[in-house]
């Protein structure tokens, strides 16, 4: 009996903590973090096993004088198999506890790493002393069943609380690394604002430009013809070429009909044709729109910086952008597509969060596809009152 439940132990139970253990690290692999989350990683599978030895190892020493007043020729056996499972299925709910709630995200941040890893260091050798200097490999009984080594009861509010400590310094990491990202993602939001305020500055100044243009434009007119009347054509054409240079200040080779948006617009692709990229611009706004000026910021800089940002990573073939759009009645739709190569793989970041929260406000839907080396970014706006 006792070599069949060696080989329970060792073989079958063993085995499948191994099992629980390698999977818990694949998974960290398999997100691509920096070494030092691998050695915390590594760490924190240490101090599971070593605690879930521990707990199981105090639960079954205060239940063996029970069993041992019952079945006292096969009580060591059953507190045996008894110490096997509930070590193994602790050890699975705390893998899997960690997997699901306290898995680490971020990649940049080494140094908090370092910083959490050293209490759960101090709970490793504490729990390695305890396995040691306690428990050792010989368990000693009295007469009655009694396993004379320590005190279980204590031991195993020790060990608990040492548990509870682990997960509230997960806890603690956790909250760390979403503060760390919520403070990103705000850096961000502060840089778009002050691209925003930089946009709505430009086109008012562009505004203002235009409608003393437009008020101008009458004398103008009485100039022109007056210089026409005494024969002075040289001049009237110089005139022309003036006001030619003055009108291209107030207009932009993208028009939207949304003083904002061609600012942006121009910017933006401005920038793609500089790196050797083919734009092409039809997109009509309606002015004044129902869409706030900082959420039509938000969807059309974060598009135009994905879209700019992928023709770069293609480095063969055609680079273009175009830019597509219209209103209908209570609908706003508009569509971004670029040449993709697909070679690398698209991950969402902040600025397409950014963009959805945005949609959200207006029951909007945003879509991206990828196909025959194109990738196409969407946006539906509805329920917003468009002219």
């Amino acid at each position: 009996m006792a070599y069949f439940l060696d080989i329970f132990s060792a073989y079958i139970i063993g085995g499948m903590e191994l099992c629980a253990q390698l999977y818990f690290f694949l998974r960290f692999l398999k997100k691509r973090l920096r070494p030092l989350h691998f050695v915390f990683c590594g760490l924190l599978t240490l101090v599971v096993m070593r605690l879930s030895y521990g707990i199981a190892c105090s639960l079954t020493s205060m239940v063996h004088p029970f069993l041992f007043s019952i079945y006292s020729v096969r009580a060591g056996i059953l507190c045996s198999l008894l110490w096997d499972i509930v070590e193994l299925f602790l050890s699975l709910a705390c893998y899997i506890g960690i997997l699901k709630y306290f898995s680490p995200k971020e990649r940049e941040n080494d140094i908090y790493v370092m910083l959490f890893s050293m209490p759960v260091f101090l709970i490793f050798f504490m729990l390695e002393y305890v396995k040691k200097e306690i428990y050792g490999n010989d368990i000693l009984t009295d007469n009655q069943g009694n396993v004379l080594n320590a005190n279980h009861g204590q031991m195993l509010i020790l060990q608990v609380l040492a548990m509870a400590s682990l997960f509230c310094i997960l806890l603690g990491y956790q909250k760390m690394e979403e503060n760390f990202r919520l403070n990103r993602e705000l850096s961000l939001l502060t840089q778009e604002e002050n691209y925003f305020r930089q946009y709505v500055t430009e086109a008012k100044m562009h505004e203002d430009e235009t409608k003393s243009f437009r008020h101008d434009v009458k004398n103008h007119m009485v100039v022109l013809k007056e210089l026409l009347r005494q024969g002075e054509v040289g001049q009237a054409l110089d005139y022309v070429g003036d006001m030619e240079e003055l009108a291209g200040k107030c207009s932009f080779p993208f028009c939207t009909n949304h003083p904002l948006a061609d600012i942006l617009i121009h910017r933006k692709l401005g920038l793609a044709e500089s790196r050797g990229i083919s734009v092409c611009c039809s997109l009509l706004l309606p002015y004044p729109c129902q869409v706030r000026d900082i959420d039509l910021c938000i969807i059309l800089s974060n598009a135009l910086d994905n879209a700019v940002k992928g023709c770069g990573i293609n480095e063969e073939g055609e680079k273009y952008i175009r830019v597509e759009g219209k209103s209908q009645g209570d609908f706003l739709f508009i569509e971004i597509s670029n040449s993709y190569d697909g070679k690398k793989r698209f991950r969402e970041g902040t600025g397409l969060k950014n963009v959805r929260a945005a949609a959200r406000k207006y029951h909007g839907q945003v879509n991206l596809t990828v196909k025959d080396g194109e990738f196409c970014f969407s946006v539906l706006l509805s329920g917003t009152g468009f002219p």
